[in-house]
């Protein structure tokens, strides 16, 4: 069974994140990451007020950049797949652009009162050639993570099997995952590294902009 998982919206001017937490029935601790807030990650003393002192920080950027000085090869594992990401969004990008350029004037010159019958194949034809490139670039961006997970993964490192059991212990006292928004390579990175969402369960998350 898989964990309930609710999505908000921006938190800074009408939280809505206690009465969510109330409605969903949880008591107890809730465990939270800020780590996408990067080095501001333990300024959360407003979020721990808002749910009435209840949470317990995971604290999973500090905990990365423990693991990245204590196991060099870990941390360069991630900066390569960083780098590959990067080249093939800049391959992707460009031919994605044109791709989409061609579908939009086809369908303004369809808006434009083109004759429908020459266009409309067309237009089907361009829009399958988009998707085409997205699902081509998915599989590539597929590839580079089992890359990844291969080198940084199929035997993981002392110092980040210590915080993943660190991190698993915080949990099992928490009834919520509360997860918050940020830089979102940074925040999935950290959640994949300590393997937060497995050892958290089916137990309940909650996650914002």
């Amino acid at each position: 069974m898989s964990a309930p998982l609710v999505l908000l919206g921006p938190q800074r001017l009408r939280p809505t994140l206690r009465e969510t937490v109330e409605a969903l029935g949880v008591t107890g601790a809730v465990a939270t990451v800020t780590a996408g807030w990067e080095e501001r990650e333990d300024e959360d003393a407003e979020l721990d007020e808002h749910l009435s002192g209840r949470t317990v920080n995971l604290c999973l950027f500090p905990r990365a950049e423990e693991v990245f000085a204590q196991e060099p090869e870990v941390h360069q594992a991630f900066l390569r797949r960083r780098d590959r990401m990067r080249e093939l969004s800049d391959v992707h990008r460009p031919r994605l652009h044109a791709a989409l350029q061609g579908a939009r004037d086809l369908l303004r010159k369809r808006r434009g009162g083109g004759d429908a019958a020459l266009l409309d194949p067309e237009i089907e034809h361009a829009i399958e050639a988009v998707r085409g490139l997205d699902e081509h670039h998915l599989s590539r961006v597929a590839a580079v993570e089992a890359d990844f997970a291969a080198e940084a993964w199929a035997d993981p490192r002392p110092s980040v099997q210590r915080h993943r059991s660190e991190v698993a212990d915080l949990l099992a006292g928490a009834g919520l995952l509360a997860i918050a928004g940020g830089h979102v390579g940074i925040l999935l990175n950290r959640l994949r590294l300590f393997d937060v969402l497995a050892a958290h369960g089916d137990r309940p998350v909650i996650a914002w902009s």
